[in-house]
């Protein structure tokens, strides 16, 4: 999981609900909003935050992949045990990984 949190995710930027909260309310997809914007309209930012799962440390590439599909989100939050958010992954990294794990075996 740690190498799926050292790829940046350049697609996406994190929305978090207010400047003191340390866990992001969800992510929104850079093409999107910045259609958004070049509409010349105000931006609708909730209209288009897609809830981010927090996934723990411990979690299978499996399952982490399961609760992506499940909540239909392109990126999941990596947490530690107290919920504490360690970075960013994204769909695409941990396909790519569990491919990785089954060439290897």
């Amino acid at each position: 999981m740690r190498a799926t949190v050292m790829h940046s995710a350049p697609g996406y930027l994190l929305v978090f609900s207010s400047a003191e909260e340390a866990f992001p309310l969800g992510y929104v997809q850079r093409a999107a909003l910045a259609i958004e914007l070049l509409t010349g309209n105000r931006a609708d930012v909730h209209r288009l935050v897609t809830l981010t799962p927090c996934l723990p440390v411990s979690i299978s590439l499996d399952e982490a992949l399961r609760q992506l599909n499940r909540k239909q989100a392109e990126l999941g939050i990596l947490c530690d045990q107290q919920g504490t958010p360690l970075g960013a992954c994204t769909r695409e990294c941990l396909q790519q990984l569990a491919s990785a794990q089954q060439l290897s075996c």
